[in-house]
């Protein structure tokens, strides 16, 4: 269709806002670390989840080993990506450390398990509380049947929780399991794992099958295992799953978008019995239930975080080797099957999280200071990306996205806002589709306006460009757009096109 006709109310209003917002913003370097507010305060081994609402709620975790005892933390507090601030929200009713915290589908946060003071990690808890984001307070909920902590918490497709291993105080490794169901707010014992383990990892893959992979054991002395089990959530037990090409434990796993789990580094001796941290990675591949070797990271680390990214690649922070912390970064390109470098933290070593924010950025909170020993960090840094997908569509209501290159008019291009994206921050005089800026009236101002597309509740960004301006040829079958936001991070979206005489 011809988008002359479309209506521009509010384009001028949008544009200044627009540019009032780009003169008030400090933009961000891509693929580098920066610093962001601080939380209130030190943390290590705590837990941080996204809320629905677009914050990230940070609970628990040691705030300092040195001098003793050991402390604990029950507080909790809410990262707010518009602000860059963290504010408190109430406590949990217990500390905790080497807890998890999952997002349950009604919104809720279940805090399960971990350790609760005095000797560390020998008073383990099987208590877990409910954090309500709508009233920002925790509440009990029913407890495991055993004690746990340094165990995995999977949501499965059906809304409950399964929970698995860990280490049950003074106790022997766990393979027991169990699922927690919201609606009733209890635990259950289900089936149980091929053999104890705890720092293991649990994925939940697309089939709604659960990997759990590696992890340490305890059969006379800690061993490292290469294991892997799938459980079912159909039948309610695991199976064997194969071997991993090394034994790992404190490694990541991480879903990509084409369906394989990304296995990266880890130690295979038990810490503090000699452990050894090693740089190989695998891949995954639940069509054929195997492993296989992908490219090795540029640095031996464990305990480290994955974060998979908009683009699809996992960012990989810190971690530690065999002597340091590391504060490198680095990036696994699934469709280069390898690992390349990214910028470094300015901080952040082991012990920290690493959150995907909606806007594309990762929030690195917190963990051990690699600079000065059992000395943990309350310091913040934001993971900008090189650049970040999003969904555009050319020519609204033209399913075939005709364009006419010896047109005078302009075409209606939408950038469309989603749960993690949201298409009002990108700035318009960035912007280029096909390689041709933003159509311009009056004194220069973009010809751009807001609406709610596809009625999703979100406000998508509509943009005109002139088709004359289009750097395509009579052959070309997909135009892509790029552009900045207002904070500098880089996005791209493509879509077809068919060029008609």
């Amino acid at each position: 269709m011809n988008s002359n006709n479309v209506a521009l109310s509010g384009t001028a209003a949008v544009s200044a806002i627009a540019f009032l917002c780009l003169a008030g913003t400090a933009r961000a370097q891509s693929g580098t670390f920066i610093p962001t507010g601080s939380m209130s305060s030190a943390r290590v081994n705590h837990t941080a989840t996204l809320l629905p609402n677009g914050k990230v709620l940070l609970v628990g975790g040691v705030a300092s080993i040195s001098p003793p005892p050991v402390v604990i933390l029950a507080s909790a507090e809410l990262y707010d990506p518009a602000t860059g601030t963290f504010t408190a929200t109430s406590s949990m009713g217990t500390p905790r450390v080497a807890h998890t915290a999952t997002l349950l589908p009604n919104g809720k946060v279940l805090i399960a398990g971990g350790e609760r003071g005095g000797s560390y990690l020998i008073n383990p808890l099987a208590s877990a509380e409910l954090y309500d984001p709508t009233t920002g307070t925790f509440s009990p909920t029913g407890s495991m049947s055993v004690s746990r902590n340094d165990f995995t918490a999977t949501l499965l497709p059906n809304g409950k929780v399964l929970v698995a291993g860990g280490i049950s105080g003074g106790s022997p490794v766990l393979s027991s399991a169990e699922l927690y169901d919201p609606a009733t707010g209890t635990f259950t014992l289900t089936g149980s794992m091929g053999i104890d383990r705890y720092e293991h990892t649990a994925t939940l893959l697309p089939t709604g099958a659960v990997l759990v992979a590696g992890g340490y054991t305890f059969t006379g002395g800690f061993t490292t295992l290469a294991t892997a089990e799938l459980y079912d959530p159909a039948t309610g037990t695991f199976r064997a799953a194969g071997f991993m090409t090394a034994a790992r434990a404190c490694y990541t796993a991480t879903l990509l978008p084409n369906g394989t789990v990304l296995v990266a580094g880890g130690s295979f001796a038990a810490i503090g019995h000699n452990a050894t941290a090693i740089a190989s990675a695998e891949l995954y591949d639940p069509a054929t239930g195997t492993f296989r070797a992908t490219g090795s990271m540029s640095t031996v680390r464990a305990c480290h975080t994955a974060t998979l990214l908009l683009n699809g690649e996992a960012l990989v922070v810190g971690g530690g080797n065999d002597r340091d912390l590391l504060t490198s970064a680095e990036l696994y390109d699934p469709g280069a099957g390898a690992f390349h470098a990214t910028g470094s933290t300015t901080g952040q070593g082991a012990g920290h999280t690493a959150t995907l924010l909606a806007n594309g950025r990762v929030l690195v909170a917190g963990g051990w200071n690699p600079s000065l020993p059992n000395t943990v960090l309350a310091s913040a840094e934001l993971y900008t990306p090189d650049e970040i997908p999003v969904s555009i569509d050319i020519k609204p209501g033209d399913a075939n996205n005709t364009i006419n290159l010896k047109s005078n008019g302009t075409i209606l291009v939408a950038i469309l806002s989603s749960a993690s994206f949201g298409a009002t921050t990108v700035d318009p005089t960035t912007v280029t589709l096909a390689g041709a800026p933003v159509a311009t009236q009056g004194r220069g101002i973009p010809m751009t306006s807001v609406a709610d597309l596809n009625r999703d509740g979100r406000l998508d960004l509509l943009l005109h460009f002139r088709t004359q301006d289009l750097q395509l040829t009579p052959t070309s079958k997909e135009a892509v757009l790029k552009g900045t936001t207002f904070s500098g991070q880089r996005i791209r979206g493509a879509d077809s096109i068919r060029i008609v005489p």
